[in-house]
């Protein structure tokens, strides 16, 4: 029998030994920087064997920082809403400005694997968790503080900073599982091996002018930050930990470029993240963000001061029991009190919002049904508060009215049974481990070469996979479901189930295969083009498919379809030049030749009296600062207005000249902000109208 009282978070006043720091104090966390004693390393060196790198990533956007400017912390301001001073550089450094000269056309490429490499670094970074104290305090002394400790620590980039500014239970929960992850992928030699917990190499971040504006919600324990600040970026491609696996796939240019590239970007960085304030600390908090912010879409109402609680089973194998007292009642609170208050205390916080349509929805469409889950086989694996449940047989009924259907599992097979006034039916299906059916065989179809290899490697490689169970977790005495523990969990199957040569030997499989594996898909599906045909000559109708009167033959009979290839023309040829002079020279000659129809030339390429012409066709423009933006189109918008004035199709004027009002000062090409979009797109839409 469980208890039905409430899981909540622990208090404390639970007698903990008065040396250890409590969550009452929001005070220094034993394992932050801070914390470390005089002499004591701050990050401890890891096992060479199970060496797995440093935490979560901070939330910045797009934001890295140049060395040099001090990393100095910024100091907390219990103010709310004021600005935070720009940190001083050192003595001698000079501010980093954007990256000059052409810009790469390669840079996408350095950019996302950037990306890739920031987010695993900083997951990695949680390493160094596992190595002190569970019970850290962490959080800060008021929402203006966070806010303030947030971008102290993304300045100074302490990614073990930002680990300690989370909700306890999301370190946990969001946390733990990406210490592996990242252990994983340094195994497939995906990330590199040596890995720095003390910074986050190849990626700097500046950021100045910070400001807070805090949002109650009508609740003593729960705001929303609202942040801006300057943010200046600086991704170096030389210090990128990328890992053999990618990098031996990249050509020597390719990889060369990558290495002496240095991307600096500039931008103003604006966020909102909630926090929440447990036993006297605040904390930042993502499940929380991403529940206030559903209810802000949804204007369901104020945040509820009181959430429904937790509810768990007194053992692992009792969650299994719980689950079907739940799922036979169809009772949703129930279903979500037994969720890991560690993973979904934001769920059951926010959960009074919906929860009371949900029941009324659920009641309505399942009158009359009645389910039951029964003859369940539970196997238990693991200690401590962490187990893993597989379920090896079970049954599950279902009844509505005359019908009713039971549902089995057991030994690999599952077996459906079917009874109603009509009769009754059955059918079972086995899972054959020892089964080589090819897929020709059990598609019917002719399967290229490409495509059966590729298969073939890809099951070998998962033929070894740890089996995936139901992870639960014990909060208190009582034991609950952990959905993101289990995702993770089978995440983690996945990777540890292959090694380098087998990731090598898919990809270049892949690689060959998927041309012909998307040819082969086509092909099976009526109506649409194979190798061999070129028009649909099959339609849907009531009564199936059906000939078309358009059919192959209207098509190939001289041989045009199947013969038939892209040509590359004119205008494709000069598109692809890079120097704009010769690219221009190239669009007269062919417009001049017929080859080409004037309105093929780009907007870019005309009028370069106005100076633009190299800046836009070599996109250059997209990693101009927002002043040199700005000056960019200004400057050359009295030159379009004498063109213009001189009888200058006004349409030919380029956009970013025509509307440079409506960008608020900015670059919008490197602004990632929705709402600013379409302020923009809104501008320019009604300056076009009015135009007009």
């Amino acid at each position: 029998m469980s208890d039905d009282t409430p899981w909540q978070p622990p208090s404390s006043d639970s007698g903990a030994d008065p040396a250890e720091p409590q969550r009452g104090e929001p005070g220094v966390s034993p394992w932050s920087r801070e914390g470390a004693g005089a002499g004591e390393p701050v990050l401890p060196e890891p096992e060479p064997a199970t060496a797995a790198g440093p935490p979560p990533a901070p939330p910045a956007p797009e934001a890295v920082a140049p060395n040099t400017v001090a990393p100095n912390p910024v100091a907390p301001n219990p103010g709310a809403s004021s600005p935070v001073a720009p940190i001083p550089a050192e003595p001698g450094a000079t501010a980093p400005t954007a990256a000059s000269g052409k810009s790469s056309k390669r840079r996408p490429v350095l950019v996302a694997l950037a990306a890739c490499a920031v987010v695993a670094i900083g997951l990695a970074a949680i390493f160094a968790v596992r190595q002190f104290n569970d019970e850290s305090a962490g959080g800060a002394g008021s929402p203006e503080e966070l806010a303030d400790q947030m971008m102290a620590s993304m300045e100074g980039e302490d990614v073990l900073g930002l680990v300690d500014l989370m909700l306890p239970g999301e370190r946990e929960s969001l946390g733990e599982p990406m210490i592996d992850t990242v252990a994983e992928l340094q195994r497939l030699e995906i990330l590199s091996s040596d890995l720095d917990l003390g910074a986050l190499d190849g990626f700097d971040v500046v950021i100045e002018q910070h400001t807070t504006e805090v949002e109650q919600l009508g609740v003593d324990d729960i705001v929303m930050l609202h942040m801006s600040a300057d943010a200046l970026v600086t991704i170096d491609g030389d210090e990128i930990p990328m890992g053999a696996l990618i990098t031996d796939r990249l050509s020597e240019d390719e990889l060369a470029e990558m290495r002496g590239s240095s991307v600096t970007e500039s931008d103003t960085l604006e966020m909102s993240m909630a926090a929440v304030e447990h036993d006297g600390a605040w904390y930042l908090s993502l499940l929380y963000t991403a529940a206030e912010a559903a209810r802000t879409e949804a204007a369901v109402g104020a945040a509820p001061s009181e959430g429904i609680g937790a509810v768990g089973a007194d053992s692992p194998e009792g969650v299994v029991d719980l689950f079907a007292e739940h799922l036979a009642a169809l009772d949703v609170r129930g279903m979500l009190q037994m969720l890991d208050p560690a993973e979904a205390e934001a769920l059951q916080r926010y959960a009074p919002l919906f929860l009371a349509d949900a029941e009324q929805a659920i009641a309505e469409e399942s009158d009359g049904v009645e389910i039951r889950l029964t003859e369940t086989d539970v196997r238990v694996e693991g200690d401590g508060s962490a187990r893993t449940l597989f379920v090896d047989a079970a049954t599950i009924e279902a009844s509505y009215g005359d019908d009713s259907v039971r549902f089995s599992f057991e030994d690999d097979c599952i077996t459906v049974d079917y009874a109603g006034p009509n009769g009754s039916e059955s059918a079972e299906t086995c899972l054959d481990p020892e089964a080589t059916s090819s897929m020709e065989e059990m598609t019917g179809v002719d399967v290229p070469e490409s495509v059966e290899a590729f298969v073939t490697a890809f099951t070998e490689a998962f033929s070894d996979m740890e089996a995936v169970g139901l992870e639960v977790r014990e909060r208190d005495g009582q034991w609950y479901v952990s959905p993101i523990a289990t995702g993770s969990e089978a995440m983690l199957a996945v990777l540890r189930a292959l090694d380098r040569d087998e990731l090598d030997e898919l990809i270049d499989l892949g690689t060959a295969a998927v041309g012909d594996f998307f040819d082969m898909a086509f092909g099976l599906v009526p109506g649409v083009v194979g190798d061999d045909d070129f028009a649909i000559d099959q339609e849907w109708t009531e009564d199936g498919w059906v000939e078309d009167d358009w059919a192959d033959d209207d098509w190939a009979d001289d041989g045009s379809a199947d013969d038939w290839e892209y040509e590359e023309s004119a205008a494709d040829r000069c598109y692809s030049i890079d120097d704009a002079t010769e690219a221009t020279m190239c669009f007269e000659t062919e417009i001049a030749a017929g080859n080409a129809e004037d309105w093929e030339m780009p907007v870019s390429l005309l009028a370069p009296e106005c100076g633009l012409t190299e800046l836009l066709w070599s996109g250059e423009v997209y990693s101009l600062s927002d002043d040199e933006f700005t000056a960019a189109m200004t400057g050359a918008a009295p030159c379009y207005e004498a063109l213009v004035a001189d009888g200058y199709d006004e349409w030919l004027v380029p956009y970013e000249v025509d509307n440079v009002e409506c960008f608020e000062g900015r670059n919008p090409y490197s602004v990632f902000d929705e709402e600013y979009g379409d302020r923009v797109f809104d501008c320019a839409f009604a300056a076009d109208t009015d135009d007009a």
